[in-house]
């Protein structure tokens, strides 16, 4: 175990310590606990080592944290092939309704009212192309979210800003350090964010977005406000194909943070998250 062996228990306090050393072909994990040694006067005197061998709970830990990555990419899957099921898939239905009705009325020799139809078309076609192209860019930010993930959704609004023209600020507090969150959470929450702001530029007709990520009291917040439209959130739930406000609650239920949206007919809109800090990080200030 040397060199981590090396000035371990040489303060007051005791000292945990973990290392590791090749034993053939298996890696070996080890913890170590120095405890100081004193003379009854007080005076140090040396230190007792205590070697655990700890190569079968490091094994059992990584097996499971494969495991539950596993099950994460199993479970996002299946819900991003419910949000195209329910979102993009359905339009295709509608496409061949309106199709079908624009070849019945070209039968009955009414181009006029066929070509109001296709041009009605043409423009849900556009739009489901806008919408195709930002959920690749999405899944592509999420893909490249271990090189780091708030860094990642920075290069993401910079794409919102220079597509939709709508001035989008991220601003990260100082408590907030890397790695306080698992990253299953972060990219949780990353999808929540680009749910919403899908959500404000198809429907809030804003001009400026402002995304706050703080910590403070056991506790990461993350607020969406923007100066849109806004709307009746209990009414917007109760609609009929309104899929993006239920797939961010579920987003949230998963991973343990309260979501919370504010807004107001004309008065824009505020979506908070409050996600506890947990997985044996140190406690906020």
């Amino acid at each position: 175990a040397w060199p981590p062996l090396s000035g371990i228990g040489d303060g007051e306090e005791p000292e945990t310590r973990e290392a590791s050393r090749k034993g053939g072909a298996q890696q070996c994990f080890y913890q170590l606990r120095a405890l100081p040694l004193k003379t009854p006067q007080g005076n140090p005197l040396g230190k007792t080592i205590l070697l655990k061998d700890i190569t079968r709970q490091k094994q059992d830990e990584k097996r499971m944290l494969e495991a539950e990555k596993a099950l994460s990419i199993l479970t996002e899957r299946e819900r991003l092939g419910r949000e195209l099921h329910d979102g993009q898939g359905q339009l295709w239905s509608y496409f061949h309704v309106q199709l079908e009705a624009v070849r019945s009325l070209l039968g009955k020799n009414d181009p006029a009212q066929a070509g109001v139809l296709l041009n009605k078309l043409a423009g849900n076609i556009q739009n489901m192309h806008v919408d195709i192209r930002e959920s690749i860019t999405g899944l592509q930010l999420t893909a490249t979210a271990e090189q780091g993930i708030w860094q990642s959704l920075e290069e993401y609004l910079q794409w919102f800003r220079q597509n939709y023209e709508i001035a989008a600020t991220l601003t990260i507090d100082q408590a907030f350090i890397p790695g306080l969150l698992p990253p299953t959470t972060e990219v949780q929450l990353l999808r929540i964010i680009q749910e919403a702001l899908t959500n404000i530029r198809k429907h809030a007709n804003a001009r400026q977005v402002n995304i706050t990520i703080t910590a403070s009291g056991g506790r990461v917040n993350i607020e969406v406000a923007d100066d849109g439209n806004g709307f009746d959130p209990a009414a917007a739930a109760a609609k009929k194909g309104s899929f993006g406000l239920k797939i961010m609650q579920e987003r949230a239920d998963e991973i343990g943070a309260q979501l919370c949206i504010n807004s107001t007919p004309h008065a824009g809109t505020r979506l908070s998250l409050q996600i506890p800090v947990t997985d044996g990080k140190e406690a906020l200030p």
